[in-house]
């Protein structure tokens, strides 16, 4: 049964895959049709309706000197101080008298994922 319904698996993830495509295809090919035709909204005459939705992303090249810059012009509600995750989480693996000391401080779960390639 195993076998099968990895086989099965297998196949789904493929047309999946392949689905996936089409539909980035088509989402661009449409956001050029709109920007074609200036519009920002459009409705079908089936009534499905697609809107282009921009999304900016902001990556800071200096940090630091940012942050000097906002502390210097007493800007600091834009300055946070935040654990770096990953690193703590590293070191949390690696030092139980760290895990020990600071174990009331944070919460642990586990989640089980499966990967089928």
């Amino acid at each position: 049964m195993l076998n099968e319904n990895l086989k099965k698996y297998a196949e789904l993830q493929e047309q999946l895959n392949l689905l996936k495509e089409q539909l980035d295809t088509l989402r661009e090919d449409i956001l050029v049709e709109m920007e074609e035709l200036g519009v920002s909204d459009y409705t079908s005459e089936d009534n499905i309706t697609a809107k282009v939705v921009e999304k900016q992303n902001v990556k800071y090249i200096d940090e630091i000197s940012m942050i000097k810059y906002l502390e210097e012009n007493n800007l600091n509600q834009f300055i946070t101080k935040k654990v770096n995750a990953p690193l703590m989480n590293k070191e949390l693996k690696k030092s139980l008298s760290l895990k020990e000391s600071l174990g009331s401080y944070y919460n642990t779960s586990v989640t089980k994922s499966l990967t089928v390639k």
